[in-house]
């Protein structure tokens, strides 16, 4: 692939993420376009991704033509483009795993609350179900005790039919 052949496919990527960047955001993209078009290198960490990718490849396709353009990209200048590049990679990457591990953090947080939240909810749940079942116990304690006292009267009234009637059968002797 020829040098020129090579600039033109990054420039079409470079309209193309562009374009999918204004597709994807609609008018909020124009006010931003012209600053990325100009300074792309400013929205490289950007947190929308389509406007991240857009800036990456305009900043690609504006080192690519500074490098073709520059009669002096020498091997020795080439090895500095090529430091300099995987160095702003390795940046990029260092800063993501940084959001990432930020956002695992806010992550395992929120499940600790959670599971402090559930765990309050269990022991107040547990404590009304405890104080209920001590309620019906007692109510059915209530409940056995009254019984028993009727069964227990009704014994007794029998108890003292069946004297009065043996009364009345020796009475009657």
């Amino acid at each position: 692939m020829s040098n020129s052949a090579g600039i033109s496919t990054i420039a079409a990527d470079s309209e193309a993420a562009v374009a999918a960047a204004a597709a994807g955001l609609g008018p909020l993209f124009g006010s931003i376009q012209p600053h990325l078009l100009e300074t792309p290198q400013n929205f490289i960490d950007d947190p929308v991704p389509l406007i991240a990718k857009a800036a990456s490849a305009r900043l690609a396709y504006l080192d690519a033509e500074r490098a073709a353009n520059d009669k002096s990209m020498t091997p020795a200048a080439l090895k500095r483009f090529t430091d300099r590049e995987i160095e702003r990679m390795e940046e990029a990457q260092a800063g993501f795993e940084l959001r990432v591990a930020e956002r695992v953090t806010t992550l395992e947080r929120r499940c600790e609350a959670g599971e402090e939240a559930v765990h309050a909810a269990v022991e107040r749940c547990g404590e009304r179900l405890l104080s209920q079942t001590k309620l019906l116990a007692a109510e059915l304690h209530a409940n056995s005790a009254a019984e028993q006292c009727e069964k227990l009267a009704a014994m007794a009234t029998r108890f003292e039919l069946a004297q009065t009637a043996a009364a009345a059968a020796a009475a009657a002797l």
